[in-house]
C-alpha cells in the first residue's frame, strides 16, 4: 500500500510539474507518432533548449503554441542521400519534411566542403560522407574538378580545367599497388579527422579506372574503422545484378557494412530478383542496407561515363526516353551528341522504370526512403523533382492512396531506420528519428489529408503541401505553413558532434 501510494504521489507530482512548466514551445492536441515505440495517440509535446522536454496527454502551456489539432506530429525526415545541400535545395527540402539531409552517396572531400555555401548558416542539419572520387581526384591529379557541393575555387591552387576522358582522367587511370597503398594512407587519415559519415563510393562514375584491388582496399579500410560504405553500384544490363552482386562478394570478404542507394533505378524491372538478392545476403550475415525514390524515372549529367558506352542496353531504352532538363525537349539522337559534346555537365532525365517496379522497392520494409536530389544551379533552372517531393509523394501515394502502408511505418522508413543505420558512426542520430523525452527537436507537423508532393518533370520547381510546421532543434523555420525567414538552426553533423545543439 505505501508503494502505490507513493507511486501515485510522485504521478501527481509529475503531473502538477508538467502542467506548471512554461516551455519555450509546446505543441498541442496532435496525433505523435514515434516510430521507435510504435506510439501513436493525441498528446501535447513541452521543448526547450532544442530538446524535446516531455510528451504528455496533460495539457501544458509553452511561450509559443502551435495547435496542432488533426495534423500528425512526426520526427523531422532524414534523407541520407542528397546532393541538393546548398540554401536552395534546403528550401525545398525542408517544405518536404526533411531536417537532416545528407550527402552521403557522392560525398565530398573533405567532408565539411559540404558547410562552403552556408556563409549566412544552413536552415535544415546537413554532413556528408568521405567522397571516395573526389580525394581520389585530389590526391592523384594535377587538375581538380569541383564536385557537386565543392565550389569551383575549392581547387585551390590547383588548376580547375580537367580532362573527363584520356589518360589523364582519374576517372580512368588504374593505380599502381604503390599508389593503392598510399590512397589507403589517404583514406585512413582523412576518415580519422572526424568530419565524415561513412565513405562514399561511386562505382559506376569510376568504373573504367577503379582496379579489384583498389576496390577491395576501400571496402578493408572501411571494415577496419567500422565505416559504412554508400554504393552507387556498377551498371549492367537490365536484369543484370553483377553490380550488387560484386558490392555484395566485397562485403562478405571484407566484414564492411554498405549501403545500395537507388535500388529501385539500378534494378529497374528486376527489382523482385535484387531483392531477393539482398534477402540472401542479409541470412549470409552481410552488414547491407538499402534504399529506394517514389519515382520512375531516374537522373544524371549527360557526360556520365554510363552514356559514353551502349546504355540503350544499359537501361532498355532510347533516346526519346531522355529529358534535357534545362528545356523540357525529349533527346533526338543529334541533340544527345550535341549537349555530351558541348554541356556534359547538364542534368537529363531518365524514363527507364515502371512503376509497379518502384511500389515493389518502396513497399519492401528494409527500404529507407531517400530523395538522390539534385543540385539546382539557379532558381529558374529545372532538375528533378525527386528533391522536392519524395517525402510528401511516399506519404500521399503509399498511405492515404494506395493504403499499402501505415502512418507508423511510412514515417519510420524516413526516420528512425536511417537514424539508427547511422547511428553506429554518429550518435547525434540516436537523438533524431523519434519523438521522445530528450531526443532533438526536430519536428514536422502535417495534414494527413492534405499531405502532396507537388512537383513534376514537366514542373518540377514547386514545393510540397501539407506541412503546417516543421521545427528544427526546436526553432521553427515552417511554422502555420509559412517559411520563417532569417532563421538558421542548422547543424553540421560529423562522427564526432554528441549533439547538433
Amino acid at each position: 500500500m505505501r508503494t502505490i501510494l507513493f507511486f501515485a504521489l510522485a504521478v501527481l507530482f509529475n503531473v502538477d510539474s508538467y502542467a506548471d512548466t512554461d516551455y519555450e514551445i509546446v505543441i498541442k492536441n496532435g496525433r505523435v507518432i514515434d516510430p521507435e515505440t510504435r506510439l501513436d495517440a493525441v498528446r501535447n509535446l513541452g521543448i526547450a533548449h532544442g530538446t524535446i522536454q516531455v510528451i504528455t496527454d496533460i495539457p501544458i502551456s509553452g511561450k509559443q503554441e502551435i495547435d496542432a489539432t488533426g495534423m500528425i506530429v512526426a520526427p523531422g525526415f532524414i534523407d541520407l542521400h542528397s546532393h541538393a545541400v546548398t540554401p536552395r535545395g534546403q528550401r525545398y527540402q525542408f517544405y518536404d519534411g526533411v531536417t537532416t539531409a545528407l550527402e552521403l552517396e557522392a560525398g565530398a572531400y573533405p567532408a565539411r566542403r559540404v558547410a562552403d555555401g552556408f556563409e549566412s548558416g544552413a536552415q535544415i542539419h546537413f554532413g556528408a560522407s568521405l567522397g571516395y572520387l573526389w580525394l581520389r581526384q585530389w590526391m592523384l591529379s594535377t587538375h581538380y574538378q569541383p564536385s557537386i557541393v565543392h565550389k569551383l575555387e575549392a581547387a585551390l591552387d590547383r588548376d580547375p580545367e580537367w580532362e573527363s576522358t584520356g589518360s589523364r582522367s582519374v576517372f580512368s587511370q588504374k593505380l599502381s599497388a604503390e599508389k593503392i597503398e598510399v590512397m589507403r594512407r589517404f583514406l585512413r587519415t582523412e576518415i580519422l579527422r572526424g568530419e565524415s559519415i561513412g565513405i562514399g563510393l561511386p562505382i559506376d562514375y569510376l568504373k573504367a579506372g577503379l582496379s579489384d584491388p583498389e576496390l577491395k582496399m576501400v571496402f578493408e579500410t572501411a571494415a577496419e574503422l567500422h565505416q559504412l560504405v554508400f554504393i552507387h553500384a556498377r551498371r549492367l544490363n537490365v536484369g543484370d545484378t553483377g553490380g550488387l552482386d560484386e558490392v555484395i562478394e566485397l562485403a562478405r570478404l571484407t566484414g564492411a557494412a554498405v549501403h545500395f542507394c537507388h535500388i529501385n533505378s539500378n534494378a529497374l524491372g528486376a527489382i523482385d530478383v535484387f531483392l531477393e538478392r539482398v534477402t540472401e545476403a542479409q541470412k549470409a550475415d552481410v552488414d547491407i542496407s538499402i534504399e529506394a525514390y517514389p519515382y520512375v524515372a531516374g537522373s544524371t549529367q549527360i557526360g556520365a561515363a554510363a552514356f559514353k558506352g551502349d546504355w540503350q542496353s544499359l537501361y532498355g531504352m532510347s533516346y526519346e526516353d531522355i529529358v534535357w532538363v534545362e528545356t523540357g525537349e525529349s533527346l533526338t539522337p543529334e541533340s544527345f551528341h550535341s549537349y555530351q559534346s558541348e554541356r556534359p555537365d547538364g542534368y537529363i532525365v531518365l524514363f527507364s522504370n515502371d512503376m509497379n517496379s518502384v511500389d515493389r522497392a518502396i513497399l519492401d520494409p528494409r527500404a529507407i526512403i531517400a530523395s538522390d536530389a539534385m543540385p539546382q544551379p539557379s532558381d529558374s533552372a529545372k532538375v528533378h523533382p525527386r528533391g522536392r517531393g519524395t517525402f510528401s509523394r511516399t506519404l500521399e501515394r503509399y498511405v492515404r492512396e494506395k493504403e499499402a502502408l501505415s502512418w507508423v511505418d511510412a514515417i519510420a522508413k524516413m526516420t528512425i531506420q536511417p537514424a539508427k543505420r547511422l547511428e553506429f558512426m554518429a550518435p547525434t542520430f540516436k537523438l533524431k528519428g523519434r519523438l521522445q523525452a530528450g531526443a532533438d527537436a526536430d519536428i514536422v507537423v502535417f495534414d494527413p489529408h492534405k499531405v502532396a508532393g507537388r512537383a513534376s518533370y514537366e514542373q518540377p520547381n514547386q514545393v510540397s503541401t501539407g506541412f503546417r510546421a516543421v521545427l528544427v532543434g526546436g526553432q521553427p523555420i515552417l511554422r502555420a505553413g509559412s517559411e520563417e525567414y532569417g532563421v538558421f538552426p542548422g547543424k553540421f553533423i560529423a562522427p564526432h558532434s554528441a549533439s547538433v545543439k
